[in-house]
């Protein structure tokens, strides 16, 4: 499963509707690589994490870098933790997605699907998604 940038993702930024700079995004935690023709956070709910114990959490601290060796622009960010993450033993997370934050679920738009190194089976302790530090989404 590779990771890769939605498809409405690149056409919102095209259109000036996603702003990399001033919007907000969430992590989600996913079991399945979704399609990368979904559309907003709502389309989610055949692959995303469900447990009690789990909410999808802000991106915190999230800033745009320029690499002048490389040519190259990320948007990084802290790593973020899932506090006590439990499940029923059986069921895996493969990776992450990443949504805009917005009042209206129709703004929700999703931005990137990162795949983990290695699935991760919940088991109550805190996961720490590390944020590479290549970042989030690179532009070359």
């Amino acid at each position: 499963m590779p990771s890769f940038v939605f498809n409405t993702a690149k056409r919102k930024l095209f259109e000036d509707a996603l702003n990399l700079n001033n919007d907000q995004f969430r992590v989600h935690l996913v079991t399945a690589q979704p399609n990368a023709d979904a559309n907003v956070a709502g389309d989610l709910a055949a692959v995303e994490y469900t447990d009690p114990s789990y909410s999808p959490q802000n991106l915190p601290n999230k800033i745009i870098s320029y690499d002048a060796d490389t040519n190259t622009v990320s948007m990084v960010a802290e790593d973020v933790t899932f506090a006590a993450l439990d499940g029923d033993g059986t069921t895996s997370i493969v990776g992450m997605v990443i949504s805009r934050i917005d009042a209206d679920p129709a703004q929700q738009h999703l931005v990137c699907f990162n795949q983990f190194t290695q699935p991760y089976l919940p088991n109550g302790a805190d996961l720490t998604v590390e944020i590479p530090l290549a970042g989030i989404l690179k532009a070359q």
